[in-house]
């Protein structure tokens, strides 16, 4: 992730050294190095629109491609509502 992102979300670089530390040391326990504040500050929930405004505020910290990731009992629902009600709403800049 671009440091200028990082440095715009409040994610410092020394939680992203010790989160590639974790990974190079035990790429099967990365998961227990990285806080929720970070999950929070990277990731998104909620309804359609609660996602298109943290995609706004992502892009707003210079973030130019999110990646798709969906998790949980619904992934079938979410891909669909990330289809019909989230991506159709984006722009990209020429």
């Amino acid at each position: 992730m671009p440091t200028a992102v990082l440095r715009n979300t409040g994610v410092g670089l020394e939680e992203v050294r010790g989160i590639r530390d974790a990974r190079d040391r035990r790429p099967g326990g990365l998961a227990s190095s990285v806080s929720m504040d970070v999950v929070g500050e990277l990731s998104m929930t909620g309804t359609p629109q609660d996602c298109l405004e943290k995609l706004q505020s992502l892009a707003d910290t210079g973030l130019e491609v999110p990646i798709l990731y969906l998790n949980g009992p619904f992934i079938e629902k979410a891909l669909d509502l990330a289809g019909t009600d989230i991506l159709p709403q984006t722009t990209r800049a020429p």
